[in-house]
C-alpha cells in the first residue's frame, strides 16, 4: 500500500488552498467534535482526540483526497446507545468499552478491505440512510432539550426524556434558555448571511466570554473540565473484552454505518473532482485510523459528510487539509482547554441540537415519497424504529425492511406481455392475455428467475397457454436463473408441449444462456428456439406452419 498519495499537494496553489481549507475545517470540526463527544457520552477531550491521531493516520494511508474522518453524530449515538445499556455514561467502564468497540470495528474494517468487501456499502440504500440519519437526528435533538432548559440527568430514550422534561419543569433555568436561544439565533442568522461564517465557533467563544464575564459557572451547568494535553497510549481493560458478545450488535451497526458513509462520501466527492479512489484501500485506512483511535483514548471515527463538504468547498484538494486541522487541534489541546471549561452546557446543547437538525433530510424524504410509496413506507417505519426502538435496532430494521421490500418486488414481479402497436413494441399486463399475433404470446419476465417467484412463472405460463400456438419468453429483464426456477420452467415447457404449444426464447443474455444450457432447458426446446429479438420471433412465426 502506497503512503502519502492523497496528502502531497500538486504545486504552490494547492498548498495555499489546502492551508486555508484546513484552517476553515478546524473552525467547524473543533466545536462539532466536542458536541459528538457529548452525544457519545465520552469525556469532551476525546472528541478532539478523534481529530488528531485517527485523522493523521487516515491522511497517510488513504486513497481518497477529499474524505474527512473523525467523530460523527450517527456513530456517536450508536456507540452511546450500546454502552449505556451496560455502563454509566462517562464512567471508567464506559470509556474502556468504547475503546474496545473502536478497536474491534477497526479490525473489521481492515479485514473487510483486505477481502475487498467494500460492496457491503451497497446494502445500505439511499432510502435506508436517509431514514436512519433522519431518525438519529430526531433522537439527538430530543436528547438536547433538557440541556437547553438547564435540566440534567433525565435518563435516556426519546419517550423517557420527553416525559421527564414535563415532570421537571420546575427545574428549568431561564438563563440556560436565554443562552440556548441566543446560540441558536446566532447559528441560524449566520447561515442566512453566509455559510462561510464559523457560526458554531462564534457560539463557543461568545458563550465562554459571557460565562467568564458574568461568572455563570456558579449559576448554571457548564461543560466542566476538558483534559489538557495530548492523548497518551491507552488500552481497554481485559474485562471490557469479556463484554464483546453483548456489544456485537453495536459493533455490527457501527461497522455498517462507517462503511456506508465513508464509501458513499468518497464516491460523491471523487466524482465531483474527477479523482480516482480505491474503496477497499480506504476501508483498510479507516480501520487503521480506528485502531489508532482506540489506542489513544478516542472513539469510533468514520467519514463525516459535513466536514468533507466544508473541506471541498473551502478549496481543499487533498488530505493535507487534515494535517493542518490536526495541528490546530494540538494547539487547542495544549493551550486552550482551560477556558473551554467555562462554556455553558446550554450552548453546547444548542450546537448539538443543530447537528441533529441538519441530519433530518426533509428534501430526501419528500423525494422518496414522490418516487415510491412502498419505499416511503419503509422510510417512515425505519424512522419510527430508530426513534422509539433505538438506533441499533433501527439500523437493522431499516436494512431488513428495505431488503424485504426489494425481495417482494422480485417475488411478485410485474411481468408483461409484448404486443406490436403501429409497428412499435408496447407492453400490457399479463391479465390482458393479449396476443402479439393470433396464436403468438410474447411474455416478458421482469426479474431474476429464482425459487421464490418460480410459482408465479409457472402460473403465468399455465394461464397464457390456452388458444396459443407459440409462447415466447422474452428474457431481456432476466439476469439469472436458479435451479428451482429452472425446474419450474422445464415442467411448464413439458406441460405446454402436451398442449402442442411451441416454447421459444428471445433476447437472452449470454450468462443466462449458459444457465439455460446448464439446467437442461436448451435441450428441452432445442437451439433453434432461440431468437435475438421479439421481432425475429414474429417473423419466424409468420413463416411457420402454424400460420
Amino acid at each position: 500500500m502506497k503512503l502519502f498519495t492523497s496528502v502531497l499537494p500538486n504545486g504552490k496553489t494547492e498548498i495555499r488552498g489546502d492551508l486555508i481549507a484546513g484552517i476553515t475545517l478546524a473552525t467547524v470540526a473543533i466545536p462539532q467534535a466536542i458536541g459528538y463527544a457529548n452525544i457519545a457520552g465520552m469525556p469532551l477531550a476525546t472528541g478532539l482526540y478523534t481529530l488528531l491521531i485517527p485523522s493523521l493516520i487516515f491522511a497517510v494511508f488513504a486513497s481518497s483526497r477529499h474524505l474527512s474522518i473523525g467523530a460523527d453524530s450517527s456513530t456517536a449515538l450508536i456507540l452511546a446507545g450500546g454502552l449505556t445499556a451496560v455502563a454509566a455514561r462517562g464512567s471508567a467502564d464506559y470509556i474502556s468499552l468504547a475503546l474496545m468497540v473502536t478497536l474491534v470495528v477497526g479490525i473489521l474494517l481492515i479485514v473487510s478491505g483486505i477481502l475487498k468487501l467494500g460492496f457491503i456499502a451497497d446494502f445500505l440504500s439511499d432510502t435506508v440512510m436517509i431514514a436512519f440519519l433522519t431518525g438519529v437526528g430526531i433522537v439527538i435533538m430530543v436528547e438536547q432539550i433538557p440541556g437547553m432548559l438547564g435540566i440534567s440527568n433525565l435518563g435516556n430514550g426519546v419517550i423517557n426524556i420527553a416525559s421527564a422534561v414535563f415532570t421537571h419543569l420546575d427545574l428549568v433555568s431561564f438563563i440556560s434558555i436565554i443562552i440556548a436561544a441566543a446560540s441558536l439565533l446566532i447559528i441560524f442568522l449566520s447561515r442566512k448571511i453566509s455559510r462561510k461564517i464559523p457560526d458554531m465557533l462564534i457560539v463557543v467563544i461568545g458563550s465562554i466570554l459571557i460565562s467568564i464575564i458574568f461568572n455563570l459557572k456558579s449559576t448554571i451547568d457548564t461543560i466542566g473540565n476538558v483534559s489538557q494535553g495530548l492523548p497518551s497510549l491507552t488500552f481497554p481493560t481485559a474485562d471490557s473484552f469479556s463484554m464483546l458478545p453483548q456489544m456485537s450488535l453495536t459493533i455490527a451497526s457501527l461497522f455498517l454505518v462507517a462503511v456506508a458513509k465513508s464509501a458513499s462520501l468518497s464516491r460523491v466527492y471523487s466524482s465531483k473532482s474527477h479523482d480516482s479512489f480505491d474503496e477497499n484501500r480506504d476501508l483498510i485506512s479507516l480501520g487503521i485510523a480506528n485502531i489508532g483511535a482506540g489506542l489513544t483514548g478516542a472513539f469510533i471515527s468514520s467519514g463525516t459528510s459535513g466536514r468533507t463538504e466544508v473541506t471541498y468547498y473551502a478549496g481543499g484538494k487533498g488530505q493535507f487539509t487534515q494535517i493542518v486541522m490536526s495541528i490546530i487541534v494540538i494547539v487547542v489541546l495544549v493551550f486552550l482547554t482551560a477556558p473551554l471549561s467555562n462554556m455553558p452546557l446550554a450552548a453546547l446543547s444548542a450546537i448539538v441540537f443543530v447537528i441533529g437538525l441538519e441530519m433530518v433530510d426533509v428534501k430526501g424524504l419528500r423525494s422518496i415519497i414522490k418516487k415510491s410509496k412502498g419505499e416511503a413506507i419503509v422510510a417512515v417505519a425505519s424512522i419510527f424504529a430508530v426513534v422509539f426502538l433505538g438506533v441499533e435496532i433501527g439500523i437493522v430494521f431499516a436494512m431488513v425492511a428495505s431488503l424485504l421490500f426489494h425481495v417482494k418486488s422480485g417475488y411478485k414481479p410485474k411481468n408483461r406481455l409484448l404486443v406490436f402497436k403501429d409497428g412499435q413494441l408496447a407492453t400490457l399486463p399479463v391479465s390482458s392475455r393479449k396476443q402479439a399475433l393470433p396464436g403468438l404470446i410474447i411474455y416478458r419476465f421482469n426479474s431474476s428467475m429464482y425459487y421464490a417467484n418460480a410459482p408465479t412463472l409457472r402460473e403465468d405460463l399455465e394461464t397464457l397457454s390456452n388458444d396459443v400456438k407459440w409462447l415466447c419468453l422474452d428474457m431481456s429483464a432476466v439476469p439469472s436463473i436458479d435451479i428451482s426456477a429452472g425446474d419450474a420452467l422445464i415442467e411448464s415447457i413439458n406441460n405446454l408441449k402436451e398442449k402442442n404449444v411451441k416454447v421459444v426464447f428471445s433476447d437472452v443474455d449470454p450468462d443466462v444462456s449458459k444457465d439455460l444450457l446448464r439446467l437442461g432447458i436448451t435441450y428441452e426446446v432445442g437451439p433453434e428456439s432461440f431468437f435475438k429479438f421479439p421481432r425475429d420471433v414474429v417473423d419466424a412465426y409468420e413463416k411457420s406452419e402454424y400460420t
